[in-house]
């Protein structure tokens, strides 16, 4: 059970994985999902080298103001792929406020991790996505983040139909159930990171990528 929960005027989080486990479909959807809710915020990928397993991760900052930086730390990191978030360590500090969840199917958490000092947490998100027909891991630590964050269900869910929509109903509804079980798995922890809510918005929020900023 949670504690009272604190609110945020930003947050970051970091979602790690191999590559081709979705990580960056997933932060890309948390960040368009935040700014149809009139938050701000901005992502960073990165990529490893195949040779080096092919590693990627979704770098996100969230904000009730416009922001233009990554933060000096991040408050949350969830890892489908533990060897991948060591590879990853030096890029997304964390602190002993911070929280990462890691996939319980991956194995012990590398020391790297451990030694921050953050709280540590597991979901077991290949069990949790098996149990969906069709279902992904990156979709149940979509739900995960949304749930410790406070982004609404809905411009999520939004988002989710928009993207899928060539896919079909299946795909559209596994990724909605895997969301859905994410966010509920999410109550049990005794830490969150709630965004404050956002000013009402006069205009609609820019979605831009590479170039075009």
């Amino acid at each position: 059970m949670r504690k009272e929960e604190a609110t945020y005027h930003s947050i970051s989080f970091a979602i790690v994985g191999s590559g081709g486990a979705g990580v960056l479909t997933a932060g890309s959807i948390l960040l368009e999902a935040a700014g149809k809710a009139g938050w701000y915020g901005i992502m960073s990928r990165s990529v490893g080298p195949q040779i080096r397993g092919g590693e990627a991760a979704a770098l996100v900052r969230l904000s009730t103001r416009p922001v233009d930086c990554a933060a000096e730390s991040y408050d949350l990191m969830v890892a489908l792929d533990w060897r991948m978030a060591e590879g990853f360590a030096a890029e997304m500090p964390l602190t002993a406020e911070s929280m990462v969840i890691g996939n319980s199917s991956a194995g012990d958490t590398p020391a790297a991790i451990v030694s921050t000092g953050a709280t540590l947490e597991q979901v077991e998100m290949k069990e949790l996505a098996g149990d969906v027909p069709g279902g992904r891991e990156n979709m149940i630590a979509t739900g995960l983040v949304a749930g410790l964050t406070g982004l609404p269900l809905d411009d999520i869910m939004s988002v989710i139909t928009a993207r899928l929509a060539g896919k079909g109903v299946d795909a559209i509804e596994a990724s909605r159930e895997c969301i859905k079980t994410g966010l509920r798995h999410s109550e049990q922890f005794g830490q969150s990171f709630i965004l404050e809510r956002p000013a009402s918005k006069t205009t609609a929020r820019w979605l831009i990528t590479g170039n075009e900023a």
